[in-house]
């Protein structure tokens, strides 16, 4: 069946349904459904259908959905295939076995993702690979996962698992007449291989040249064949390392990939049912007696109709394969049949030592099963006696107890009694004295209330005259107007603040009362009465401070109306300046002089009059800003933008009547090796277009500010009705443009006969044929730009100029001495010093000493390069010692590289050496040195290496590099040895000598035929032991 997964709507309607799979490649639903069913307007691109499958039910993604006449026909793939869309970062794994390489493959994809992965192959091999789909990371060609682990794909909804097998020695038999009806088997030489030319590169690890090594191999079966079919193969294995080895490698890859048999392949299609249930990669019997087949083959496609639940035809790839595959199944049979004779003996010693031991083991057991039955019974009967012993005395303890508390019960009852008569006095007067008070605190409270509402009432009227009178200032002058609207506010807010902090005090003081009330009613405690006359008592003071308070801002009041007379009286008086709204105009927080009037240098000349005596200007701050529009859209202005395509850099053509324009921002080209240009797209007025470019063009690597100033030189006869600015670069590169400003350039004159002195002259720019001063004094100058051809000054004039503040865009100086510089960016060719040190002093480099102390509890110096693994050294305190050290605080040095880019020793991907030292809890020294790595090697040069192997973690081994017969590895020397060696067995739990005939043979097996030849067991019967 297939179903809607979302909803669970099953297509009950679906037909010419199929799902094809074949090995590690497609798998995919198709299904025809009709538009008479109004589900098919829900089979749509992207919706996820589940159906049943030959492995169980399975989830599968609409692809593609074709309309035809009267009916959808839907194109679905398993839930797998969506790896294709998802990208991984870098993968880079060296020497391992199939799962570790899956682990890296999930943690390299770059997105949350619900795939699962999983492997059982042991084989290990690397892989170096980045920036690619997950999909062509696992399966594509001979550089994938699969092409170097080989194995089965097997798919099951989100659960991807490459096995070293993925099916099972099935006993299904397909046979003619019986459950199948169509038999299809081809042949082929398409992929035949019987000559391989092998390469292997080898990198130099000293800086040196590469060396190739080139060896070619040819098949066995070369001669079987009229033609010679060749191949060229780059071998990425690690351990081919010469010419010998190589060679070794081409003869095992025709062992195991069988490339030189002619490719066979089979497919039968099914009718009824196999007799077993079958999957994809099961080896199951196929016999067909008109072609004379009776082989044993894997299942490596089929097609299954899901509707149904029906198998409806299977393949069988490469049968040769699968041949081979038998024959090496009967090889193996016959060695376990051998190896079955020569164990057979020793499995039937093994047998009645067993027996012996279980029968030894039975009698102990018995013996002190007695002994405990009986220890068990006697302890049974004391404890009987002692129960019976102990109870007595119980309850002799309970009699004893039960009269005493009768006794305590008795006296306890009359002293209650007694409490309880003197109580209800003492509250009977309470409560008559406090009815009194109650009566009198009620009567004050409401006469307070009434001289507050009174109060009120005047305050009200008092506020009302303000707010008319602030009303009446507002309409003569801005300014004043706010301020009495501010006084009227806070006249607002103490009368709310008042009135709320009354109704308060009277909310409390009424709930206070109830609460009194209730508490009589209820004849409440003595303590609670005096905690509500102390709440009355604070409440009744509070109530007369805001009467206080109320007389105070009463007075206030009466200020604040002086105060409005005296500003009428102000405003009165400026009405008769002769000032003119037009010309200038004071507003809240600032002030606008000559509005709507152009100025320029002749129109300013004629509004002043200079006389040539000096003019003094006295003024905190006068600040005159430009209104020059930047011209730049949005995306370009205030921003960092990165561009990789030419365009316009503003949203919409303006009509600019000027002709010289202001360039400014910051730039930095990325990638590429291009200029970026900057150049001008002109609208003319009879429609046509132009296009002007600015000769300076930008070609910085690094982020520098940039000015270009231009002016349009427009063709003669041509009127310009608009202007875009653009820029440009090569396709190839990518360039971020920073804070883009374009804006016309404005002139302006100012012409002055005389002399100007100021407290405080702030000037962005000042520019001038001809300046001449005989002295130039002020307290402050302040000066964005001074710009002159030539610019005097001597050793006298630098005397005397000093500066706490100065802020220069560009310094160039023979020789400076300096006390302290502060910069953000220092660049220079050379840097001379005795001591560079950081800011929080955890970092210093005394240069004339050579040395680098780092101060804080973890340093590390590191290199980073993209693509490879980080290298760096880790030096950390605080640090507790492992492996027995007592759990001291230590220092740890960490030299090591990792190609996920961790610090952590603990790390899966880190290699390197660890060094502890610290101080033991007994004063002593505790130290620890750490070698890790998946392999090492110990050797001298032309010497035999002794290597360290753990790759495998269940399986750690030491062995040397060469065989005994080219070189010699010896632990110990004769005078020299080692006092102990604890081991279990090596050699798969196993302790082997070869003889002369290169049989190997068990020395524990010699010692045991030993043994029992010469009837001797030794001491402690260790041959008993010998299993």
């Amino acid at each position: 069946m297939i179903y809607l997964k979302e909803s669970n709507i099953p297509l009950n309607l679906a037909w010419d349904d199929n799902i094809v799979q074949e090995a590690n490649g497609t798998y995919q639903l198709s299904f025809k459904f009709p538009v008479t069913d109004e589900s098919w307007s829900l089979l749509t691109p992207e919706t996820f259908l589940l159906a049943d499958d030959l492995h169980g039910e399975q989830e599968f993604f609409i692809f593609d959905v074709v309309k035809e006449n009267g009916y959808v026909q839907v194109y679905a793939n398993q839930v797998a295939t969506l790896l294709n869309y998802y990208t991984m970062s870098t993968l880079n794994v060296d020497r391992v076995a199939g799962q570790t390489v899956m682990n890296a493959l999930a943690g390299s994809i770059v997105r949350k993702h619900p795939f699962s992965f999983s492997s059982d192959i042991m084989d290990h091999h690397s892989l170096n690979i980045a920036d690619k789909s997950v999909m062509e990371v696992l399966v594509k060609d001979r550089h994938s996962i699969l092409g170097q682990w080989g194995g089965d794909l097997v798919r099951d909804k989100y659960a991807i698992k490459l096995l070293q097998n993925g099916g099972t020695e099935n006993e299904s038999l397909f046979m003619y007449r019986k459950n199948l009806s169509k038999y299809h088997a081809s042949k082929s030489v398409k992929d035949l291989r019987t000559r391989i030319h092998f390469k292997k590169t080898l990198t130099s690890q000293e800086g040196g040249a590469d060396r190739t090594l080139s060896v070619t191999v040819d098949s066995p079966l070369i001669e079987k064949y009229s033609q010679i079919y060749e191949a060229t193969l780059e071998v990425s294995d690690q351990d081919v390392k010469d010419v010998a080895s190589l060679k070794e490698y081409g003869k095992r890859y025709f062992a195991s990939t069988l490339c030189d048999l002619v490719e066979e392949s089979l497919e039968l299609e099914v009718k009824g049912k196999s007799d077993v249930p079958v999957k994809i990669f099961d080896t199951v019997s196929v016999y067909h007696e008109r072609f004379d087949t009776d082989i044993r083959v894997r299942i490596s496609k089929y097609h299954f109709s899901p509707m149904s639940k029906k198998l409806k035809s299977i393949g069988f790839g490469k049968v040769s394969q699968s041949i081979g595959g038998q024959l090496s199944g009967m090889v193996s049979d016959a060695v376990s049949d051998t190896a079955s004779t020569l164990l057979s003996d020793f499995e039937v010693r093994l047998q009645k030592e067993i027996e012996n031991a279980n029968r030894s083991f039975e009698t102990a057991f018995e013996k002190q099963k007695a002994t405990l039955e009986d220890g068990i019974e006697q302890a049974k009967a004391e404890a009987e006696q002692s129960r019976a012993t102990l109870a007595t005395q119980i309850e002799s303890k309970l009699a004893e107890q039960r009269a005493e508390a009768q006794r305590d019960k008795t006296a306890l009852s009359q002293r209650l009694t007694a409490s309880k008569e003197e109580l209800e006095a003492l509250i009977g007067d309470v409560e008559r004295n406090m009815q009194s008070g109650i009566s009198e605190s009620y009567q004050s409270l409401s006469q307070a209330l009434t001289a507050y509402e009174t109060l009120v009432g005047e305050a009200s009227q008092k506020a009302l005259q303000a707010q008319t009178l602030a009303n009446t200032l507002a309409g003569q002058q801005n300014a004043l107007s706010q301020q009495l609207l501010r006084q009227r506010e806070d006249n607002e807010g103490w009368r709310n603040s008042f009135e709320a902090t009354i109704s308060a005090e009277l909310g409390v003081y009424r709930n206070e009362l109830a609460q009194v009330r209730g508490k009589f009613d209820d004849a409440g405690n003595l303590t609670a009465l005096e905690t509500y006359k102390r709440t009355q008592e604070e409440s009744t003071r509070g109530i007369r401070t805001q009467l206080e308070a109320l007389a105070q801002d009463t007075a206030r009041i009466s200020r604040i109306e002086t105060q409005a007379d005296k500003v009428v009286q102000t405003v009165e008086s400026l009405n008769s300046d002769v000032l003119k709204k037009s010309e200038f105009l004071i507003e809240d927080g600032r002030i606008q002089f000559w509005s709507g009037k152009e100025l320029n240098g002749n129109n300013i000349a004629s509004m002043l009059t200079v006389q040539p005596e000096a003019i003094r200007a006295v003024t905190d701050k006068m600040v005159i800003t430009s209104h020059q529009t930047n011209l730049v859209g949005k995306k370009y202005k205030n921003t960092c933008v990165r561009i990789s395509t030419g365009g316009a850099v503003m949203d919409a053509p303006l009509a600019i009547n000027e002709k010289e324009f202001l360039i400014t921002g910051e730039a930095m080209r990325v990638s590429g090796s291009g200029p970026l240009y900057f150049y001008c797209r002109l609208t003319y007025t009879d429609g046509k277009t132009g296009w002007l470019g600015y000769t300076t063009h930008l070609t910085n690597t690094t982020k520098t500010p940039f000015k270009l100033t231009s002016k349009l030189l427009l063709p003669a006869g041509k009127t310009v009705s608009n202007i875009i600015f653009c820029v440009s670069m090569q396709a190839s590169n990518e360039w971020e443009l920073c804070n883009l400003s374009i804006v016309p350039k404005t002139s302006a004159e100012l012409i002055v006969d005389g002399s100007i002195t100021a407290d405080k002259l702030n000037v962005n720019s000042v520019r001038a044929g001809i300046l001449t001063a005989n002295s130039i004094t002020s307290n402050m100058l302040q000066a964005n730009a001074i710009t002159a051809d030539k610019l005097k000054v001597d050793t006298a004039m630098i005397n005397k100029l000093a500066s706490n503040d100065a802020l220069i865009n560009s310094l160039v100086a023979k020789r400076a001495f300096i006390t302290a510089v502060q910069a953000v960016d220092l660049s220079a060719t050379r840097i001379k010093s005795g001591v560079l040190q950081s800011q929080n002093g955890n970092l210093t480099f005394d240069l004339n000493n050579s040395n680098i102390s780092f101060k804080n509890n973890s340093a590390s110096i590191k290199r980073l390069a993209s693509g490879y693994a980080t290298q760096f050294i880790k030096l950390e305190t605080g640090q507790k010692l492992t492996h027995g050290q007592g759990g001291a605080l230590a220092s740890r040095m960490t030299l090591g590289m990792n190609h996920q880019g961790s610090e952590d020793k603990g790390h899966a991907a880190f290699t390197g050496l660890v060094i502890w030292n610290g101080k033991a809890k007994n004063s002593g020294t505790a130290d620890l040195i750490e070698l890790i790595s998946d392999r090492m090697t110990w050797y001298n040069q032309g010497a035999t290496a002794l290597i360290f192997d753990g790759q495998d973690i269940n399986e750690t081994r030491i062995y040397p590099e060469k065989n005994s017969t080219e070189g010699v590895c010896i632990f110990g020397l004769p005078n020299r040895r080692f006092s102990k060696i604890y081991v279990n067995e090596m050699h798969s739990k196993e302790t082997y000598v070869t003889g002369s005939n290169g049989q190997e043979y068990r020395i524990k097996q010699m010692l045991k035929d030993l043994a029992l030849k010469i009837g001797y067991k030794g001491v402690g019967n260790w041959a008993d032991y010998i299993g």
